[in-house]
């Protein structure tokens, strides 16, 4: 009973990664109804968008920022190594997505390299941030191999 109460407030003090991850849920529910496709895979992944767009929002509050005002800069980045795992961590688990929805490993690979575009697009249009072609490689050096991680344990999972 206290677990439900105890979710109860943590959707009331979190709402704003709360709502945008109900959301998401329904919406997947609904194309899972409607759409012929659209199987539990992209259910998962229509979820996970959702919680993170929630978790983007939530953290732009929390730093007294709107969602699309631009930040000021900061006099101590992000450490390429935190950069380095954040991204390993999103292409293993976007990776296995797209592997687990495309069938192909090469399908998965440019699928999420063309998910960056929505991210570069926000930063340019609505953050109007400068985005350097060091940044990009870095990004997709990662994001790939944190593919690459996914397929070797896929792999090794499965006696190669």
């Amino acid at each position: 009973m206290w677990q439900l109460v105890e979710l109860v407030i943590g959707a009331v003090l979190f709402w704003r990664i709360a709502v945008p991850f109900f959301l998401s849920v329904v919406l997947a529910i609904l194309l899972a109804r409607t759409v012929p496709f659209f199987d539990a895979t992209a259910g998962i992944a229509t979820a996970i968008i959702g919680l993170t767009f929630g978790t983007y929002w939530h953290a732009r509050n929390e730093e007294g920022l709107g969602l699309t005002e631009k930040r000021p800069t900061k006099a101590q980045p992000v450490s390429w190594p935190v950069a380095a795992l954040g991204l390993m961590f999103i292409g293993f688990v976007w990776g296995g997505l797209f592997t687990a929805f495309t069938g192909s490993y090469l399908r998965s690979a440019v699928g999420l390299l063309l998910t960056t575009i929505p991210v570069l697009v926000w930063n340019k249009k609505v953050l109007r941030a400068e985005v350097h072609a060091k940044t990009l490689v870095f990004a997709y050096g990662f994001l790939l191999a944190g593919l690459a991680l996914g397929v070797l344990f896929h792999r090794v999972s499965n006696g190669f």
